[in-house]
């Protein structure tokens, strides 16, 4: 699917993607196994432990879950789409 971005939308967009960048380097102290973090073009993952549950508020559009959660890995250190 591809959407049509208003040049206020990248801006936007981009001015997420930096505040990501700094939330993420914020976490990224973590000691022991952890999935790292990333932007996923909207909402900020952190860096997050094995093992735990990162969860994220998000607009209600299209027919996103509002509130995504996601697992990181012991296994492999990845972060997992957790269904609701």
């Amino acid at each position: 699917m591809a959407f049509d971005y208003s040049p206020r939308d990248l801006e936007v967009i981009a001015l997420r993607q930096l505040e990501c960048d700094e939330i993420i380097n914020k976490s990224s102290n973590i000691l022991g196994r952890y999935c790292p973090g990333r932007f996923d073009g909207w909402s900020c993952w952190p860096s997050t432990p094995a093992g735990e549950i990162a969860n994220q508020s998000c607009p209600e559009i299209l027919n996103y879950d509002p509130n995504p959660k996601q697992q990181c890995s012991n296994k492999d250190e990845r972060m997992y789409v957790k269904a609701s």
